[in-house]
């Protein structure tokens, strides 16, 4: 009996010793949870800290470069149209009468190429960027209109007059013309510019610069007065219309960049300004015969003025990560110059017949494609 007592008191005591280590165990198995919780809540919210905005509103630092040195270059290749030039040249009328029937045909400019090379330089300890560009664009358009004897629709016979003073218009019936618009474009920009890292993925960039602008329009107008054959390399009489523009000024802007991901960058940028300069416009009958008319074969007025400017850009960028300092864009921009260009006008038949200069806006588009490295 005594020695089932003590076997009992062994195991009691046994029991007793693997109750301690079973809650030892579970208190050392709580504590180690909690760490790993700890540790693990810890290293998310410090991702997300790290992926969330931060505010920081600092100069923003220059980014990757091939050499380290600030310089950059690009070149821009753009597909650019000039709106506003459109110039009439020709309507009908019955012969020996003042009235146009129907409307004016006008001739106006087509989209083309243009190129936009630019430098600059990252100042060094972030103090700014310091750049210049010069945009070179032309763009040229064609049209013709004849009077077809099938379809004249005045009994008499029909002519075609052009705009301005009647000339050689009131001694020759003219049934076809022809008319060639080109438009060129100059444009320089100097600026400065400070970056501003708001976020660790948004960039505010104000600029404080100088443009300078030198816009150029003409159209020639050909007219026949052969009912049957228009050759441009034998009209009976041409009128050509020019107006030239120059201006220089200040000019604010504000531009904003957002890195989407590592390697993409949307960006937008708005700029206006104010130039001072002049307006050239003339116009000029040539021909043998039909230009000798009461009326001076050329008219000239020049116009000092200003032309205020503004202009807005969007685009999506692209930096390699294999190439240090390379990056490319895609974008579309457009600008308006507030009457930076003058034209002929169409005259109704109730005004009188003499030229009539009117000064239009001057706006132009591109969509274009940037290729830019910084060394």
């Amino acid at each position: 009996y005594l020695g089932h007592v003590r076997r009992g008191a062994v195991v009691r005591r046994e029991l007793a010793v693997t109750k301690q280590d079973l809650k030892a165990a579970r208190e050392a198995i709580g504590d180690s949870q909690a760490r790993v919780t700890a540790t693990v809540k810890s290293t998310v919210e410090q991702e997300l800290e790290a992926q969330a905005p931060q505010a920081t509103l600092g100069a923003a630092p220059m980014p990757p470069s091939g050499a380290g040195r600030g310089l950059f270059g690009s070149v821009e290749v753009g597909y650019t149209n000039f709106w506003g030039l459109d110039t009439p040249y020709a309507v009908i009328r019955g012969k020996g009468g003042e009235i146009p029937y129907g409307k004016w045909n006008d001739v106006g400019v087509d989209r083309d190429l243009s190129i936009k090379p630019a430098l600059g330089y990252y100042l060094p300890g972030g103090n700014g960027i310091v750049a210049g560009s010069y945009l070179y664009g032309s763009a040229t358009g064609t049209s013709t209109t004849f009077i077809s004897a099938a379809a004249d629709p005045f009994p008499g016979g029909g002519s075609l007059v052009g705009p301005g003073n009647l000339g050689p218009f009131d001694t020759l019936n003219v049934f076809g013309a022809f008319a060639r618009n080109k438009a060129q474009l100059r444009q320089a920009d100097v600026q400065y510019q400070y970056p501003v890292k708001v976020t660790n993925r948004l960039q505010l960039t104000p600029e404080l610069g100088v443009r300078y602008v030198e816009f150029n329009n003409s159209t020639v107008m050909d007219y026949f007065t052969n009912p049957t054959t228009f050759t441009t390399a034998s009209p009976a009489f041409s009128l050509s219309f020019r107006s030239e523009s120059v201006g220089v000024g200040p000019k604010i802007g504000l531009g904003t960049d957002w890195n989407v991901a590592d390697e993409w960058t949307i960006a937008a940028a708005g700029r206006a300004g104010y130039l001072l300069g002049h307006n050239y416009v003339s116009r000029e009958c040539r021909g043998a015969v039909a230009c000798e008319s009461p009326t001076p074969p050329t008219s000239a007025n020049t116009d000092s003025r200003g032309f205020p400017f503004v202009e807005g850009d969007f685009s999506l960028g692209y930096r390699s990560r294999r190439v240090p300092g390379l990056s490319a864009a895609l974008g579309y921009r457009g600008s308006s110059f507030f009457e930076m260009t003058t034209r002929l006008r169409d005259v109704p038949a109730f005004e009188p017949r003499q030229d009539v200069f009117e000064n239009r806006d001057l706006t132009y588009d591109s969509l274009y494609f940037d290729v830019k490295y910084l060394g």
